[in-house]
């Protein structure tokens, strides 16, 4: 192979490097920081769909209604992104509680506020929903190591109900075991870290962690005796028989 070849082919694998940098700066660029909410509204129809997806780039919040009634409406999300400060002054009912901080960069938390129709439980009513619906938060921050699920299912799903006097989130929605922790190396949305949460009544939603659990004065009592036991048992098989003791006869 001649020089030139060689100099054509390093310049051309050059070339497709700097490209895949320059195009994975971009991405970056496009999808990590945003400093400003941005409403999205998407309709739900029956027949149609009962199910949206409303992709905020480095988040999303997908929404599915159990019931839709004959009809459409539409459903605004907005990502209203706040410090950790100003979102956890709001956790009174929730103690010890931190929000998980996935906007960003990975600096500031969420949380999303809903606009829906009001719910009727008569299946005539149009243009309206009844009964359950279930939520889905995912976020491309890899969040596990700093604010793990473990132990006990600590990433929980609040909500600051709107049949509920004031802004604090007063109800802990989560799904039992609907945590995920993502996937680094995936790109799908649903690889992504992600909790899930169910509810009959609209207002705001945002993703937290709760504190480590602290065992009841009952558990560490009965954990303690068991200890002293084991401790006892222990000392009995080991301790050697007493000196006073008879001699078996010959």
């Amino acid at each position: 192979m001649s020089n030139d070849v060689k100099l054509a082919n390093a310049t051309s694998v050059a070339a497709k490097v700097i490209g895949a940098i320059a195009l994975a700066a971009v991405l970056v660029l496009a999808g990590s920081v945003r400093s400003e909410a941005a409403p999205i509204t998407l309709t739900y129809s029956n027949p149609g769909t009962s199910s949206q997806f409303f992709n905020f780039g480095d988040y999303s919040f997908s929404l599915t209604f159990q019931d839709v009634h004959a009809g459409s409406f539409d459903v605004t999300v907005n990502d209203l992104i706040q410090t950790p400060t100003a979102l956890e002054s709001r956790f009174g009912n929730f103690p010890g509680y931190v929000c998980v901080p996935f906007a960003n960069g990975g600096s500031d938390c969420v949380d999303f506020e809903v606009t829906a129709p009001a719910p009727n439980p008569d299946q005539n009513v149009m243009n309206t929903w009844s009964g359950f619906f279930d939520i889905t938060v995912a976020w491309f921050e890899p969040t596990d190591s700093t604010f793990s699920n473990t132990p006990g299912d600590r990433i929980r799903l609040l909500h600051n109900r709107g049949d509920v006097q004031g802004d604090g989130f007063d109800t802990d929605i989560t799904i039992p075991g609907s945590y995920f922790s993502g996937c680094e190396i995936c790109t799908a949305s649903f690889d992504d870290p992600a909790i899930g949460g169910t509810d009959d009544n609209f207002q705001s939603f945002t993703v937290v962690q709760a504190p480590t659990a602290v065992p009841e004065p009952t558990t560490m009592l009965l954990l303690g005796s068991g200890l002293i036991g084991a401790i006892r048992q222990r000392r009995r098989r080991v301790t050697p028989p007493s000196s006073s003791a008879r001699t078996p006869r010959a």
